[in-house]
């Protein structure tokens, strides 16, 4: 998936700065942006995702549009125009994909294909940290984005896991008899005893 380009229009975060339009296209594989604390790195990078734009980000008027390119050309726009309306387009080598202009189907379509979701951007933009994640939510995560089906391979991890489990307790249990039977037997002193008479 490569970003061809980013447009935003009337995004809240720039206007702070005084930037109401701002385009984004990147010419390299890697790319740097540059700027002052609060300038809207952050801001920009967050929308740098096929997911729909927010309404609160942006004012009326406003519009969001991303060119991705993954074997086809892809164009997703959210258009704050409206007055009581947004407006979502997913369009596929110029052909319209969400007729509607839903933000549901839009989230949909982006799922179906690229497979990016709202909570798999806060992980990848580290607004969702992995490592204060439960245990639970982060085996998850790794089932999830392993991309295949782990569910054999966890089933047979939780087997053996009670397996040990149990095998633990027998070596306890046994190291307990054995504690007390050895207590059972003779000393030497009660054996040199009892040959004595």
């Amino acid at each position: 998936m490569k970003i061809q380009s980013l447009l935003l229009v009337g995004y809240k975060p720039l206007l702070v700065n005084g930037i109401n339009r701002f385009k984004l296209t990147p010419k390299q594989v890697h790319q740097l942006i540059i700027g002052t604390n609060g300038s809207g790195k952050t801001s920009v990078m967050r929308e740098l995702s096929p997911l729909p734009a927010a309404s609160a980000d942006y004012v009326q008027g406003g519009m969001k549009q991303i060119e991705i390119e993954d074997k086809d050309i892809y164009v997703l726009t959210t258009d704050f125009s409206a007055k009581q309306s947004v407006k979502h387009s997913f369009k596929v080598n110029g052909v319209e994909m969400n007729d509607g202009g839903t933000g549901a189907v839009q989230k949909e379509l982006v799922w179906k294909y690229f497979r990016i979701d709202q909570d798999l951007m806060d992980v990848m933009q580290d607004q969702e940290r992995f490592t204060r994640m439960s245990p639970q939510l982060r085996r998850e995560w790794i089932m999830r984005i392993s991309g295949g089906d782990l569910t054999y391979a966890m089933g047979v991890h939780k087997r053996l896991k009670s397996r040990a489990r149990d095998l633990v307790g027998v070596v306890k249990h046994l190291n307990t008899r054995l504690a007390q039977e050895s207590s059972k037997l003779p000393t030497e002193d009660n054996l040199k005893q009892s040959i004595e008479l």
